[in-house]
């Protein structure tokens, strides 16, 4: 059976953390500080619906920003009791309300969700750690290759100067012992 949602919008929390930000098309900013995201970062689930499902009615402020994104229901996307986005959606296709199959669904699918969010963003760092460890490497082995270089200079300068030192004491000593004249 299918839930024919209307609309469906996954907002993210910005890396900074101060903000969500809707992925795709772009879209005003929620603040993390916000009344929706402050309800939804305690693991409740936000409808516009008045005592949807027997819940306590939302806090008004959080109804109207569920109301500006154009969403009726929201899920959270925790990882690890932290509020790492959430799922904005519209009404169903039927009009009918959605049913606690739908938000068991929901549910599971929001969890599965922050898992794959924390993944990803996981592996961008370890891969972004990755690179700057390449790079690191790589400015060793120029900075060891420079290193080289310059005690091979300077070993030559070395092996140049003994013999032109040679060179220059027998010189003076010939023009001292040389007959004037």
């Amino acid at each position: 059976q299918e839930m024919q949602v209307e609309h469906a919008e996954v907002w993210l929390r910005d890396a900074a953390g101060t903000a969500f930000r809707r992925e795709g098309p772009p879209a005003p900013p929620l603040a993390a500080g916000s009344e929706l995201a402050c309800l939804l970062a305690t693991g409740a689930v936000l409808h516009a619906e008045m005592g949807f499902m027997g819940e306590q009615a939302a806090p008004p402020a959080a109804l109207g920003e569920l109301t500006a994104l154009g969403a009726v229901l929201a899920i959270p996307l925790l990882f690890e009791q932290r509020l790492v986005g959430f799922l904005a959606l519209g009404e169903k296709g039927s009009g009918r309300s959605y049913t606690t199959d739908d938000l068991a669904l929901l549910d599971t699918l929001a969890n599965q969700a922050a898992v794959a969010i924390q993944n990803a963003r996981a592996y961008r760092a370890l891969a972004e750690a990755n690179r700057e460890l390449r790079d690191a490497r790589d400015q060793l082995v120029e900075s060891e290759r420079l290193a080289a270089i310059g005690e091979l200079s300077a070993a030559v300068a070395h092996g140049i100067r003994n013999p032109v030192a040679g060179i220059k004491t027998a010189a003076e000593l010939a023009i001292r012992e040389a007959p004037d004249g």
